[in-house]
């Protein structure tokens, strides 16, 4: 069969010179004492495209302060020997972007089988692994052992797309900042990888705001997430992700923003928002005598929607284990979650219109003013019954929609004192039942 590169070379270390083999050649294509520029450079140069794969042999191979660049070209692969067989290392201090590998508008790009350490004094824009607006790649069986910002990096900030891309069966750790992060980028899958050891979260999904651009529709899933120093993962500003089947433990070892086994957050700095994200199956603990992961799963802004949290097994954590789930938000379903009581009670300070999701009881904080609370359509909702109830010192109406009635005859009731409460039933053909009050309802 044919193979689908228009040139392979074998690349080895031979006694700290560089040689790059083409096929069965009798003399080393390049050569030389720099990795770099005597060889990676000069195949790029020939094969200004792409189309071309790179097989290291076993060893070490050495960029010193340099890293290799490769900018539109599409259908490469770079293959080690195995994991911790084939090493690419540099180490510099300079105030510039030195990932060993970093790519920039390129499609089909695969690295796979070495390990990777990119050393030198943080910054936070040098990574070990680097795709800027990188398309259909793939990471798969790489030890990134040492990063002077993230480990794995795909990019799409700036307008530009980073998507369908793949990490698989990795290992991260010893990133001065996340172990994987996703920027602007989406329909990415990041799968069975071992993420530890990381200065920041394990993994961060995160968003640009010029222009304004979430992480969106991303897969992480059956990744083992621990001993990290913020946040085992980060979802921030980011909507219509799926965290799935991951064990997340022993996170927060270090002081930062975050340090709980899943935080959502909502900055609304470029109102792109967090919404309809789905928590399901995964194990969240912590089992440190000292536990540091603080909270199993924390929502942490009221402008985060529509958050699904299903099918979790919820250890001990720091904190009690009424808080184990902080939920901020006020449509977050919790349910079925071994360890944590489904979410009874909706919560809510400002006007809202309930839906036949929402739990059946609604606490309205009236503190800061009267607040309006909306029925959903009588016809969509035959069956479900709710309680209102008023907590603070101004009213909360409960108003039905359309034609709807409560008892045939009003339309809108009034909780007029604190700790007023109303039970009400639909019981179709327009009709809300009244079923009980309690203190002022008029």
């Amino acid at each position: 069969m044919a193979s689908r590169f228009t040139k392979i070379y074998y690349i080895r270390n031979n006694a700290a010179t560089y040689e790059a083999w083409q096929d069965n050649e009798a003399a080393a294509t390049y050569t030389g004492s720099s990795l770099v520029t005597d060889v990676l450079n000069a195949i790029e140069t020939a094969n200004s495209s792409g189309n071309f794969m790179l097989l290291f042999d076993v060893g070490t191979f050495d960029m010193g302060t340099e890293n290799w660049t490769l900018n539109t070209v599409s259908n490469v692969t770079l293959a080690g020997a195995g994991v911790d067989m084939t090493t690419i290392q540099n180490s510099t201090n300079a105030a510039n972007d030195s990932e060993p590998f970093s790519f920039t508008t390129v499609d089909h790009i695969t690295i796979r089988d070495m390990t990777v350490s990119a050393g030198g004094t943080a910054r936070s824009t040098s990574d070990a692994l680097d795709f800027d607006a990188g398309d259909d790649c793939l990471v798969e069986r790489v030890r990134v052992i040492l990063s002077r910002g993230d480990g794995i990096v795909f990019d799409g900030k700036d307008g530009t797309l980073s998507q369908r891309n793949t990490v698989r069966d990795c290992e991260v750790t010893g990133a001065d900042l996340s172990g994987i992060q996703l920027l602007a980028a989406d329909d990415n899958i990041v799968t069975g990888n071992r993420i530890h050891g990381n200065g920041e979260s394990g993994i961060k999904l995160n968003r640009d705001t010029s222009p304004a651009q979430d992480s969106s529709r991303n897969i992480i899933e059956a990744n083992s997430i621990y001993e990290n120093d913020e946040a085992g993962i980060e979802i921030l500003e980011c909507s219509r992700n799926i965290v799935r089947g991951n064990q997340i433990w022993n996170n927060g070892k270090g002081a930062g923003t975050y340090d709980d086994g899943i935080v959502i957050d909502d900055f609304a700095t470029a109102g792109i928002g967090a919404d309809d994200n789905i928590i399901t199956g995964n194990q969240i603990f912590d089992t440190l005598g000292t536990p540091t992961q603080d909270r199993a799963i924390n929502i942490n802004d009221a402008a985060v929607t529509g958050t699904i949290i299903t099918g979790n097994i919820i250890g001990p954590h720091v904190t009690s284990d009424e808080a184990v789930i902080n939920d901020l938000a006020a449509d977050t379903i919790i349910k079925g979650n071994h360890g944590y009581p489904d979410k009874a009670a909706l919560e809510v300070s400002a006007a809202h219109t309930l839906t036949i999701t929402d739990p059946g009881v609604l606490a309205v904080d009236t503190s800061g003013g009267t607040v309006a609370v909306t029925l959903p359509d009588n016809a969509a909702a035959t069956g479900r019954s709710y309680i209102v109830r008023r907590d603070g010192a101004s009213n909360a109406t409960v108003t039905r929609a359309g034609a709807d009635t409560f008892d045939d005859a009003a339309t809108v009731k009034t909780l007029g004192s604190d700790g007023a409460a109303i039970g009400i039933v639909s019981i179709g053909d327009t009709e809300w039942k009244i079923v009980s009050t309690e203190g002022t309802v008029t």
